[in-house]
């Protein structure tokens, strides 16, 4: 998102400096007509409004081509926003990642990982004898 605020900053800069330009435009032309009314045939030169002609239209394909980068900005801000689950995973380390791809979590993933079921038969066989043999020895001492 840090990008995407400088773009949004960068955006409100160049608008800034655009309605700046608009208004010197302005300004100018205004007080040539002043100095056009002021002087009358005296003021030879050619128009401001007639000169500032092609700047005006390169101001407004400026704003154009800004509307249009706005609107990519923010439609890239909404992608980002509804990915950023995903793509906060890309910032976790290899264990977490490990775990994720994996199965950590997973019912399946963990009873596989105590071993496989012969082996969890064995271990509970060996504990079951183990008892067995607890319970021989008790009733070997209560009979003696």
């Amino acid at each position: 998102t840090g990008a995407i605020q400088v773009c949004l900053d960068m955006k409100d800069d160049i608008g800034q400096q655009m309605t700046a330009a608009a208004r010197t435009l302005d300004q100018e032309e205004k007080s040539d007509n002043d100095l056009r009314d002021k002087f009358g045939a005296r003021w030879t030169r050619s128009s401001s409004q007639t000169i500032n002609a092609p700047l005006r239209k390169d101001l407004e394909e400026a704003r154009r081509t800004l509307s249009m980068a706005s609107g990519a900005d923010d439609k890239v801000y909404g992608m980002v926003q509804d990915k950023r689950p995903l793509l906060e995973k890309l910032s976790w380390g290899l264990d977490q990642l490990d775990a994720l791809v994996s199965g950590a979590g997973d019912k399946a993933y963990e009873a596989m990982d105590k071993g496989s079921s012969t082996e969890q038969l064995r271990q509970q066989a060996a504990q079951l004898m183990a008892r067995v043999r607890g319970i021989e020895r008790l009733m070997e001492e209560r009979e003696s």
